[in-house]
């Protein structure tokens, strides 16, 4: 019962995470969010081992 809740309460913060992902997204705009995706994939690069 707990692990349902649990499950329920860990889905809805993932949605609302990607839906806030999708307006942030819309409002800053597509030249500063090619500035992130370049930071990410460095930081992804330089922690895949």
């Amino acid at each position: 019962m707990w692990c349902r809740i649990l499950m329920a309460i860990f889905t809805l913060l993932a949605c609302l995470m990607f839906i806030l992902m999708i307006i942030g997204y819309i409002i800053i705009g597509i030249n500063v969010d090619n500035d992130i995706r370049d930071a990410y994939a460095a930081a992804a690069n330089s922690g895949t081992t």
